[in-house]
């Protein structure tokens, strides 16, 4: 019995002293090959636990790396790359802008809640970062290239200084991206660790050879074994060819992962090109004050701010009786390109959400901001593709998608998908925000996760002028994606 209450008083005491040294929502990074990169696992109730890592993005990454007092992200990984590191889970369906200080200031639903999402489940789930550790730069930001193994770091080369062209495809849209610097007598290739759509924009625009649909990161096409001579190409989407973009060069300091790291591309010609109707959103926003108790379901698809989880946690029997202000609007978004509008995943692929009763074929179909005038992120909310389909056609366009029974889900070209602002999560929560002026933002497709003709119409940009009892959009106009 003695030794009994012994062994519990020095377990107490260990965990007095862990928590003296650890706090809740402290990370570590655990199974790379530096202290730089590695699984994410949180500190929480004295236990390290693993991230989900779906939804987990490069925002996410960037918060994450900035928490361990690192400078950013260079990649955000899933399907536990270094290792599951807890089969525990504390954090799921992570929603960062890129901005915060800490993981816990982004949106999430809550300590624990990962292990009820079926696609959190399993050991090829965990989230991890790549960090970027401080560097040491030169004043000068043009450098002769010479030799592959050169030491030298970013550049931004003159049109004339690298020659690219696409090989090893199946036809002239697709294949590995070739090039050939200054000095070098053979093509080689660039790699493929930091290749993402947008550079994959820019060399489509580069090479003449249509529009954007794919980036793809390894030798699918073949290169394997050519010389890298290029870490990565860091583009913007807007530039007209890729030596408009920031360079650095494959050295002993940045090196890809792995052999068949291979940057590449697919093209196309027909592509949709989604446009949200700045009218409708104008027109149809409204304030709502609705209790909690109602907006169950809208609690599970994380469509409410975090303060409404943070009462939920404090007060776990009471939280149903408090009341949220929601405001309100219609988003009618048009397919204007020459071909359909269809999610990334396959039927079978689709997620089932009980509470709502419907499927998500994407997880993030539309996200929308309210910042103050310097850019501060005050409110936000998501919109999940829980039904999209052909709601309106122009004259001549028979309807092809229809999410009823099961259907398919998409947007033919000429028809609009409608999501009018009396459905569940068709909101933005401002229960905490202050009456002034503000700064309104939708963005449809906002990961570029479906390949489209252009991203300069799929941001809608606003006034809103709320004043504590009234809420008015206006001024309203599109943007693009891309900065």
């Amino acid at each position: 019995m003695g030794y009994t209450v012994f062994l519990a008083l020095c377990t107490y005491g260990m965990l007095l002293g862990m928590s003296r040294a650890l706090k809740d929502g402290d990370i570590k990074l655990v199974g790379g090959r530096s202290s730089s990169e590695g699984t994410v696992l949180v500190y929480h109730m004295y236990r390290w636990g693993a991230i989900c890592d779906f939804s987990w993005d490069l925002r996410d990454a960037n918060v994450a790396c900035r928490q361990l007092g690192l400078v950013g992200a260079i990649a955000s990984t899933s399907r536990s790359r270094f290792g599951q590191g807890r089969r525990l889970k504390w954090m799921s369906y992570m929603h960062c802008r890129g901005n915060e200080r800490h993981l816990t200031e982004c949106r999430y639903p809550g300590y624990g809640r990962g292990t009820r999402y079926r696609f959190c489940s399993g050991r090829h789930t965990s989230a991890g970062v790549k960090c970027r550790t401080p560097v040491t730069t030169t004043s000068s930001t043009t450098i002769k290239i010479t030799t592959p193994k050169t030491t030298t770091k970013t550049t931004t080369p003159k049109p004339s200084k690298i020659q690219v062209r696409i090989a090893g495809g199946r036809q002239d849209t697709d294949g590995r991206l070739e090039v050939l610097p200054p000095g070098q007598r053979e093509y080689g290739v660039i790699c493929g660790d930091q290749w993402t759509f947008k550079e994959t924009i820019v060399a489509c625009k580069h090479l003449g050879t249509g529009y954007a649909q794919q980036n793809t990161s390894t030798s699918v096409f073949g290169g394997r074994n050519m010389t890298k001579y290029f870490y990565s190409v860091r583009c913007t989407g807007k530039e007209e060819n890729l030596n408009e973009c920031q360079w650095t060069e494959h050295d002993g300091g940045v090196r890809c992962r792995r052999a068949d790291s291979v940057a590449g591309i697919v093209c196309a010609n027909d592509l949709p090109d989604l446009e949200p109707s700045t009218y409708m959103v104008e027109t149809t926003a409204f304030l709502q004050d609705r209790s909690l108790y109602y907006l169950t379901c809208a609690m599970e698809e994380n469509c409410l701010s975090s303060s409404a989880y943070d009462l939920q946690r404090r007060n776990p029997y009471g939280w149903r009786r408090s009341t949220r202000r929601l405001l309100r609007f219609s988003s009618v978004v048009r397919n204007r390109g020459t071909a359909d509008f269809n999610p990334t995943k396959r039927r079978h692929e689709w997620d089932w959400h009980a509470c709502h009763m419907h499927y998500h074929s994407m997880e993030i179909f539309a996200h929308y901001d309210i910042t103050d005038q310097n850019g501060n992120l005050m409110a936000e909310g998501l919109k999940a593709s829980f039904c999209l389909e052909d709601s309106e056609c122009g004259r001549g366009v028979r309807p092809k998608y229809n999410c009823q029974n099961f259907g398919q889900q998409g947007i033919s070209v000429g028809c609009s998908d409608n999501y009018m602002a009396d459905i569940d999560c068709q909101w933005i929560d401002i229960t905490d925000l202050k009456p002034g002026k503000y700064i309104f933002k939708v963005e449809i497709n906002p990961s570029l996760l479906i390949a489209e003709l252009s991203y300069d119409n799929n941001v809608i940009t606003c006034t809103l002028a709320y004043t504590g009892y009234q809420a008015r959009i206006l001024e309203c106009k599109l943007g693009s994606l891309l900065g």
